[in-house]
């Protein structure tokens, strides 16, 4: 949790394998604020599956005790959808139709029909669009949005404050064009320029609402938060892994590095120059499908492609069985095993489930990784469910501790905090709904072995995307956490450290009730 209004990453998506792909992601971090676009031309299935994300996507290739968060993340996601007009064909539904269909889809924000860099033709089809906004207001669950287009930064500022009259949502549009024959966006002048019309609008308008459609990259991340944008969707997400054949063939490479200097390597190396052969003609075979305009022609070779793959797939199980009888035969180093259960696990993975996964790292360390997400550290306490109830039993430890002291951290941390823990003498960290067994009495004793065990413990949470720690606790407690988080490139804070418990409390219950965190 943050002071000010993050940045939110907006995912586009038009296809199931897209929302598939996301929840294995999203479900990590419920209380992160992420948005989803997606246009109105998509097929009615594909709206359902909109409406109801993130349920009623299938979780694949992940572990179902992820589903829990689905509840949390549904509050937190913020669905936007445009028209479509930039798609190939163009929108060619009146605004009735397209408004029915954003209603259908249960978005959020639903954008206008706006014209490529052409400003007056913009604004005109933006006030038929409130015209038709605003008779039906009551009807409409979502929020209308205007787009300034323009070919100058003087241009953008007139369109935008022409608009910024009727409109309380205006986005930017007309900053990226499409590539030619692919699916890639590109700056239209240059980087530079996406700044000076936002960072222009920003300083003239003042507004907190800043959306730059399609300009979202990793890339720009920083800079958007500089310039204060509200959020800004990202395409180029999905294409964000290699192919399985790729990544065969650079572990196979590193063997082959080993096996030049091995003794009766003959059969590794005809069945890797085989592989050599048939990968070199499944890419010719892919790029002539991919470039052949008749149907036929493209449906003869689609049969081609699909054959030579599994071929290939059929030579690559022989390459592995032939290396495991060279490793079995010579005195080869370790890390040539390592590299060889990576080939056989890389063999054994569905084409599907290796591009899956690569997509979420890439998310997770370029997307999540920029967001700050904050872990709070609530510290136990002496008193203890047991003292009042000595037959409870094991209980989660959000509610084994009963002192006021942390009731308060506990309310603070849930209004606060992405996640948070429990920090105790005897078990280090604890997750709200971990069972503590019993009754203790037993303080943090600061200590390098203590020090090492909660370190390994919030490693954990880490992999999750938390960049910044938050404690609660006192001195003690507070050394012994920034022992453990030391060199693991997370900022660490401790506000109340040097308090005495009286105006810990006092300071916690003040920033409660005026909902603002430390």
């Amino acid at each position: 949790m943050v002071s000010r209004l993050p940045l939110i990453p907006f995912f586009v998506v038009d296809r199931p394998a897209s929302l598939a792909i996301l929840k294995g992601v999203v479900l990590n971090h419920p209380r992160v604020r992420v948005g989803l676009m997606t246009h109105a031309l998509t097929s009615e299935h594909m709206w359902q599956l909109f409406r109801d994300f993130p349920h009623g996507t299938p979780l694949l290739y992940e572990d179902d005790t992820l589903l829990t968060t689905e509840e949390i993340l549904a509050s937190s996601l913020v669905k936007m959808t445009d028209s479509g007009i930039f798609n190939k064909g163009g929108c060619r539904v009146t605004y009735g139709d397209l408004f029915e269909r954003y209603n259908q889809m249960g978005t959020h924000f639903g954008v206008m029909i706006d014209v490529l860099q052409d400003s007056k033709a913009t604004i005109r089809s933006a006030q038929r669009a409130l015209q038709l906004y605003e008779k039906n207001k009551r009807k409409y669950r979502f929020k209308l949005v205007a787009v300034a287009q323009g070919k100058s930064v003087e241009e953008y500022l007139e369109c935008y404050q022409e608009l910024a009259r009727d409109f309380e949502f205006v986005a930017v549009g007309g900053l990226l064009k499409k590539r030619e024959n692919s699916a890639r966006y590109v700056t239209v002048r240059s980087e530079e320029f996406i700044y000076d019309v936002l960072g222009s609008i920003k300083k003239e308008f003042q507004t907190d609402w800043l959306f730059p459609l399609g300009c979202y990259h990793p890339s720009r991340h920083r800079r958007f938060e500089e310039i204060g944008i509200w959020g800004s969707d990202y395409k180029g997400w999905i294409f964000n892994y290699r192919l399985k054949r790729q990544l065969l063939a650079k572990v196979s490479e590193a063997l082959a590095a080993t096996e030049k200097h091995g003794r009766d390597g003959y059969g590794v190396r005809r069945w890797l120059a085989r592989a050599s052969k048939t990968e070199a003609d499944l890419v010719r075979l892919e790029s002539r499908w991919r470039q052949s305009s008749q149907r036929a022609r493209k449906a003869s070779l689609w049969v081609k492609v699909n054959r030579t793959r599994v071929a290939l797939d059929s030579i690559n199980q022989s390459l592995l069985a032939q290396r495991k009888e060279y490793c079995a035969r010579n005195g080869l180093p370790r890390l040539y095993s390592v590299k060889l259960r990576e080939f056989k696990e890389l063999i054994e993975t569905e084409e599907q489930e290796l591009r899956f996964r690569q997509v979420r790292q890439y998310i997770e360390r370029n997307v999540y990784g920029q967001l700050q997400q904050t872990l709070v550290v609530v510290p136990c306490g002496k008193q203890k469910v047991w003292n009042r109830r000595p037959s409870a039993g094991p209980t989660p430890a959000e509610r084994a501790y009963t002192s006021n002291y942390f009731n308060l951290c506990k309310k603070y941390a849930q209004a606060f905090s992405d996640e948070w823990v429990v920090l105790s003498g005897k078990y280090g960290i604890l997750k709200p709904r971990e069972l503590v067994k019993g009754d203790y009495d037993l303080r943090i004793k600061p200590s390098p072995r203590f020090a090492a065990t909660i370190r390994e413990q919030l490693r954990r949470h880490l992999r999750h995307g938390i960049n910044r720690v938050v404690s609660l606790c006192g001195n003690d407690y507070s050394r012994c956490l920034e022992n453990a988080l030391r060199d693991l490139g997370v900022s660490f804070h401790a506000p109340l450290a040097a308090s005495r418990i009286g105006r810990r409390q006092a300071t916690l219950k003040r920033h409660i009730e005026g909902r603002k965190p430390l």
